[in-house]
């Protein structure tokens, strides 16, 4: 499934089937895990409930 091999200077690494995974989740509009793929984690729910602002930070 992972491959790495050397490229110029460095050592590339290439994850087998990606590019086709990333393709169906974007048109199925599903995360990897909502997609069965073995090792994805589902996420958290988060409330957000009383949720009334994003939190911004100022730069100097």
């Amino acid at each position: 499934m992972i491959r790495r091999v050397p490229d110029q200077d460095s050592i590339k690494t290439m994850i087998q089937g990606i590019d086709n995974l990333i393709d169906t989740a974007f048109i199925q509009e599903k995360l990897f895990s909502e997609l069965g793929v073995a090792w994805a984690q589902p996420g958290k729910i988060v409330s957000l409930r009383d949720y009334s602002t994003f939190p911004a930070t100022t730069h100097s």
